[in-house]
């Protein structure tokens, strides 16, 4: 998968396309939206859905580590922006283009939704980022630090699934106090880890 997918649940009305057409200029952004149904009280979640490749070629972990310094000298508000008084459509910052794409898609949208930014790391590797925050800057932070560093994540992921001579692996990020990316993952059936990044 060369394209980062836009996956929502069935009933979500418009938020697919407004994000689609909002992240069209990263240029990897998948033409087609699939649908994954929500049964019954399951919350509506929307998918951004690609291999670690995809993510990278947007330049996204550059733009992440650059945030998360530029953070701790000033204001976030402030931050958010300069950033996007400075971005250009020739050189998008794909973190600002996903928090805006995602609030235009919440403002557009008539339900509630979770975001979850999804990477495959390898055939049976899935590591999801949960943004449970309708802030931008909180969306910026969670993002940010997942994206700088999901090449740990995966390196961890993977020693333990050689560790158990296992072969598949799911992960659950989510941004802990506006600071700790908490990451679980299951390996097979019966190995559980925890970690903090």
């Amino acid at each position: 998968m060369d394209e980062i997918e836009v996956v929502p649940t069935e009933q979500l009305f418009v938020a697919p396309s407004v994000l689609e057409e909002r992240l069209q200029p990263l240029g990897v952004i998948s033409g087609g939206v699939l649908f994954r149904k929500a049964a019954g009280d399951i919350p509506q979640v929307l998918n951004l859905i690609g291999d670690l490749k995809a993510w990278l070629a947007l330049g996204i972990a550059t733009y992440a580590t650059s945030f998360i310094a530029k953070i701790a000298q000033q204001n976030a508000d402030t931050l958010l922006k300069a950033l996007r008084e400075t971005q250009t459509p020739n050189d998008p910052d794909p973190i600002i283009s996903i928090v805006d794409a995602l609030a235009a898609a919440r403002t557009a949208e008539p339900l509630d939704f979770t975001p979850i930014i999804e990477v495959q790391t390898g055939k049976n590797i899935e590591i999801r980022l949960i943004l449970e925050t309708h802030s931008d800057i909180e969306t910026a932070i969670a993002i940010s630090k997942f994206f700088d560093s999901i090449e740990k994540i995966s390196e961890d992921i993977k020693s333990s699934l050689e560790n158990n001579s296992e072969n598949s692996a799911y992960a659950v990020a989510k941004l802990q106090n506006d600071e700790v990316l908490s990451v679980e993952w299951l390996v097979g059936a019966d190995v559980h880890e925890k970690r903090s990044y």
